[in-house]
């Protein structure tokens, strides 16, 4: 089954190609890359630029914008030729530098998300002890618990947001049943998640925002070390996360991850299991209540939630963009030649909509054949981490509100709220339903 995409209602700036960036390299004027139309309608500046200008430079912030498919698989599987670049713009400011001496904690030199092979190999193999679909699976209840906590708390109102009465509290919890702490920490969990994907993705802010910042990635730190010495004198069993990373080995039993690797696991669950599961529950929610026939059908059989997440995060992931370096001498790209050390924007939500690899992209079709080909998980090394955590949690979490929430229904004249960002639009609010309390 598949349905068409809302039509766009708004007047953006059409988009005018011309071959004024580095050596030719084409510039898609009115294009904002923090812009609304970027935020909140994509398709508005990459259907252009996938037929015009596959690969175009944003003189604003240095970049390669890449939006074709090919180009962009090929930019996430080519280690040889491409590195992962995941803190492009913000450094820690001067003041701050007594706080932060070790820089902000995503995207240092150690972390999972930006080593290449081999050493990202050694790594990632002993971090995923900790997240296999069966350690998911073993939380399932727990997770449905805490659901069913949450709505236990506004069942009875008949009407809220759901995005900061739930979407944006379940997945947080659930990490703290995961990481096996306390869930009364839960927002301060969620406000460090918020942190760091605010700098990723904004690289104008304010120096008193940054500074209040600074101090908050401080006290993450101090909070994460203290997490991991606890549990390497006192490791819990159970399927406790930290536990197992500390405990971790290799099967000659001779490798460990550090205390920093460990560290920037658990920054990476955190920043990612955070908002990712929160943005795309709201908008798998929102999707359900604007479209009646795949309602009914989900309605009818929640066991097609998993495969309406995989079509969801193909046809609107929340991650945006994803960045990548150049290492070697030029290469070309989308027709381009791209030089050595060049900064990359792959523009994933665009690959995921390249009609060249998926049939009828502007269509969400529960049914799709292609959907195995979506970038949104990543792809080859550096797969989603807890990939198998989002796809037992989000149906769970949205199994729950269709149970609970008789007639479930969208308030009129309100739309999903994002935050400007480049890497991920965190949604934080917007999504006002009421139902027959």
């Amino acid at each position: 089954m598949s349905t068409a995409a809302e039509p766009i209602a708004h007047h953006d700036p059409v988009p005018v190609v011309a071959h004024d960036g580095p050596s030719g390299c084409p510039v898609l004027h009115n294009f904002d890359i923090l812009g609304e139309a970027e935020v909140n309608r994509p398709g508005t500046y990459t259907t252009v630029a996938r037929e015009e200008a596959p690969v175009f430079f944003v003189p604003e912030v240095g970049q390669y914008v890449v939006t074709r498919w090919d180009d962009a698989h090929r930019a996430l599987t080519d280690h040889k030729v491409f590195a992962p670049l995941q803190t492009p713009y913000t450094k820690v400011p001067a003041e701050a530098a007594e706080l932060l001496p070790n820089g902000f904690a995503y995207g240092r030199a150690s972390a999972l998300s930006v080593l290449s092979p081999p050493e990202h190999t050694r790594v990632r193999k002993l971090a995923q002890k900790a997240f296999t679909r069966s350690a998911a699976l073993a939380k399932a209840e727990e997770i449905r618990g805490i659901c069913q906590e949450l709505i236990d708390g506004f069942v009875a109102d008949g009407s809220c947001d759901l995005v900061t009465s739930f979407t944006s509290k379940y997945p947080i919890r659930a990490l703290c049943a995961v990481l096996g702490i306390e869930h009364e920490l839960a927002p301060t969990l969620y406000q460090w998640a918020v942190d760091i994907i605010t700098l990723r993705g904004d690289p104008g802010l304010p120096h008193d925002e940054m500074m209040e910042l600074c101090g908050r990635q401080a006290e993450m730190e101090s909070w994460a070390r203290d997490l991991i010495a606890d549990r390497r004198a006192r490791p819990r069993g159970d399927g406790d996360v930290v536990s197992t990373l500390v405990t971790a080995t290799s099967d000659d039993g001779t490798l460990r991850l550090t205390t920093d690797e460990i560290f920037d696991v658990i920054v990476i669950v955190i920043t990612g299991g955070a908002e990712t599961s929160s943005a795309t529950t709201a908008q798998m929610v929102r999707r359900l209540l604007i479209d009646d026939a795949l309602r009914a059908r989900i309605e009818a059989d929640h066991g097609l939630l998993e495969e309406a997440l995989e079509e969801e995060l193909r046809a609107d992931m929340v991650g945006r963009m994803t960045f990548r370096e150049v290492i070697e001498d030029e290469v070309e790209l989308g027709g381009v030649p791209v030089p050595k050390g060049a900064r990359l924007a792959i523009h994933l939500w665009s690959a995921n909509h390249d009609p060249e690899v998926f049939s009828d992209p502007e269509s969400f079709d529960l049914d799709r054949a292609d959907v195995g080909k979506l970038l949104s998980w990543g792809k080859g090394t550096h797969f989603c981490l807890g990939a198998p955590l989002a796809r037992v949690e989000i149906p769970i979490a949205i199994e729950c509100l269709l149970q609970r929430l008789p007639g479930l229904r969208l308030v009129p004249g309100h739309e999903l709220r994002r935050l400007p960002a480049m890497f991920m639009p965190s949604v934080n609010g917007g999504l006002v339903v009421e139902w027959d309390a």
